[in-house]
């Protein structure tokens, strides 16, 4: 185990960007992140390697001490040589496709987690239909008299499951479930309001 520190700033952002990468499924692809290697067995010696290592409280570590000291010398001398690969990590993570996949997975925690919940509420008491039919409003604030915030959210989110007029922004990829605090959280690190604009679609955005 070492610390970060023994990085400079661009070796531990390509380490950083990478490592957070590597928890998205099917976004990585090594011929474009490595693309100024022209050799295929480079490209997958680069894979190989950053695989070998885990980031944790400002430290690194892998399993073994001598291939950490390999890790540490080859990812030294991979962005002097090739200081592209910082930028190429850096636009895969923050690519449209990768952005959309965060904030829906984080969607899908929520809904099951609605969708396990016994409660169950009647689908013309907040007249959602009317509301969601008036295009120029753009904001419905619930306040919940009797109940907290995340009930609230299960309120809403059933009454828009049973509204029929509300199908196409409350299908799959239209919508975003989020608390407050965790999507100050998300939205630090990619902005929502950036993948919002970036797309025609309609989108609805439901926060407890």
């Amino acid at each position: 185990m070492s610390k970060l520190t023994v990085f400079c700033q661009q070796e531990r952002q390509v380490l950083e960007i990478y490592f957070s990468l590597r928890y998205l499924p099917g976004f990585i692809q090594p011929q474009e992140l490595f693309s100024r290697m022209k050799s295929n067995l480079a490209q997958e010696e680069a894979t190989k390697i950053l695989q070998n290592f885990d980031i944790e409280n400002d430290k690194i570590r892998c399993t073994y001490c001598c291939a950490l000291q390999g890790l540490i010398l080859y990812v030294k001398r991979l962005v002097q040589l090739f200081l592209e690969v910082k930028g190429n990590v850096k636009r895969a993570l923050w690519s449209h496709e990768i952005v959309n996949w965060i904030y829906q997975d984080e969607t899908r925690r929520y809904v099951e987690q609605i969708n396990e919940n016994p409660l169950h509420f009647e689908a013309d008491v907040l007249c959602f239909g009317n509301y969601l039919n008036r295009v120029e409003q753009k904001l419905l604030q619930v306040w919940m008299v009797d109940g907290d915030a995340w009930t609230g959210l299960i309120t809403v989110h059933h009454l828009l499951e049973n509204t029929l007029s509300v199908t196409d922004c409350h299908s799959e990829g239209h919508y975003t479930v989020l608390t407050l605090e965790h999507l100050l959280l998300v939205d630090g690190k990619f902005s929502l309001n950036t993948l919002l604009q970036s797309t025609t679609a309609q989108n609805l955005l439901m926060i407890s």
